[in-house]
């Protein structure tokens, strides 16, 4: 198992969640769509990367698309972006407003 030591000091922290969900928000242009989570503070947004390794889709059951591709002709995946909102915020987001939730697990690397 590798730790954060074993790299050196060019990381200061690594925050990992996954989200599904169906609560989302309306916004407009890049986020028409999307869903705010809470992170640990993190010192500068600047020296951070996130990933988020997911879907954003168009029917009512995200949790159960995410297992299984439903037979439903009507069915399509929406790329999200993801990005560091504030010190303690990461914003999945879509810019289709027929985006009807997330799922997936997001990393959150801080730098020193």
């Amino acid at each position: 198992m590798s730790t954060l030591s074993q790299y050196g000091s060019g990381i200061k922290s690594i925050q990992t969640g996954f989200v599904g969900t169906n609560i989302i928000s309306i916004g407009s242009g890049e986020a028409a769509i999307y869903v705010d989570i809470t992170v640990s503070a993190v010192s500068n947004i600047s020296k951070c990367l996130v990933v988020f390794n997911g879907s954003a889709n168009n029917t009512g059951s995200v949790i159960s698309s995410y297992y299984s591709f439903p037979s439903n002709s009507t069915f399509s995946w929406i790329i999200p972006t993801i990005r560091v909102l504030n010190s303690t915020t990461i914003r999945i987001m879509s810019s289709t407003s027929a985006t009807a939730g997330f799922v997936g697990r997001w990393t959150l690397v801080e730098y020193n």
